[in-house]
């Protein structure tokens, strides 16, 4: 993908997400109850590759899970193109999988793209690219005049374009199979995690949850205050996202920020799409519509779109931020006995 052909991709999936924030804004002004994106998950599934069965990670997860969100898919599958084809060469007609034709077109279609890490390998005396098969079957072939060190590792970002099971014809649809709320493993993370992170929470009679970067601790409401424990662990997380950013963790300038202020309303989005990542981690689900940061996140939603619509580009800046606060919670609050 060129650069040209990058820019065009984030402009569009950042269009996306406006055109999702002005609903929500719509919704609001209108007095209806709008569909909050951050008071209940994307997705009720990990989004996985159809193929393969493997969950994609990180970035990848964020933005698909953002895209089924939005588009409304009831499938957490995706494939490629050539997969499909590939299927379709080795089946009956009647067994074949087709896409409507005008579902296809990048614009205003369903197609999508993720992006994975591309290793090749130089050799010091050869010219071209080597696959890690090619350069191992040289090595092999080479009777020991070629060594792994004449090989020098080239690292790319590659790109798969996917589509979304659920526009797909001849799939059986997924099986709505939602797994149980896994409060106990959920509670055991997030507490070692501050235990890890030496973080003190602090429950008080307040409506308000926020981060208190000068003290270096979470105030929540008391527990009693929230309709059930998943949103209130929804929450939390939410006000942990922010705590990574303190200098000692991830070193998001916090200090710095007027929270009436543009660049606050970002830290508000990087933590609202990272709590977004650790709600899918540790399988927490909840049908409350309502959550203690509602009026706060809603007087975001300008700056949101404001920013956004100056800078696409914002939009990857917060889902890389949110990918680092999800890795950083995830390798501190893992068990050490796990592998």
């Amino acid at each position: 993908m060129t650069d040209r052909q990058t820019k065009k991709w984030q402009e569009r999936i950042c269009a996306i997400f406006i055109e999702e924030l002005k609903m929500i804004k719509n919704d609001t002004d209108s007095g209806k109850c709008p569909k909050l994106i951050w008071t209940r998950p994307w997705s009720q599934t990990s989004q996985k590759s159809l193929v393969s069965k493997h969950e994609y990670q990180g970035f990848n997860q964020l933005l698909l899970s953002l895209i089924s969100y939005i588009k409304e898919y009831p499938d957490s599958r995706w494939l490629t193109y050539n997969q499909l084809i590939s299927h379709n060469r080795g089946c009956d007609e009647n067994s074949q999988w087709h896409i409507a034709p005008e579902k296809i077109a990048v614009d205003g279609g369903h197609l999508f793209t993720v992006r994975y890490l591309r290793v090749q390998y130089r050799h010091k005396d050869k010219p071209g690219y080597y696959s890690s098969n090619q350069k191992e079957k040289m090595i092999r072939q080479s009777q020991g005049r070629i060594m792994e060190s004449d090989f020098t590792p080239i690292r790319s970002i590659g790109y798969h374009r996917v589509y979304n099971v659920s526009i797909v014809e001849g799939i059986k649809n997924e099986a709505d199979n939602d797994s149980p709320v896994r409060n106990v493993i959920a509670k055991s993370k997030v507490d070692r995690f501050l235990e890890n992170e030496e973080l003190c929470v602090v429950h008080v009679a307040s409506n308000r949850a926020f981060y208190d970067w000068g003290q270096d601790k979470i105030v929540m409401p008391l527990r009693s205050a929230f309709k059930s424990e998943e949103a209130y662990y929804m929450t939390l997380l939410h006000e942990i996202a922010h705590a990574t950013g303190a200098k000692h963790r991830l070193n998001r300038p916090l200090k710095s920020f007027d929270q009436r202020s543009a660049a606050y309303a970002i830290e508000e989005l990087v933590a609202e799409l990272s709590s977004v990542l650790l709600n899918n981690e540790l399988n927490i689900r909840t049908i409350d519509e309502q959550s203690v940061n509602f009026n706060n996140n809603l007087a975001y939603l300008d700056s949101w779109i404001v920013a956004l619509k100056q800078s696409p580009e914002v939009l990857w800046d917060v889902l890389e931020q949110a990918v680092a606060v999800f890795d950083y919670f995830k390798k501190s609050g893992r068990d050490p006995t796990e592998k």
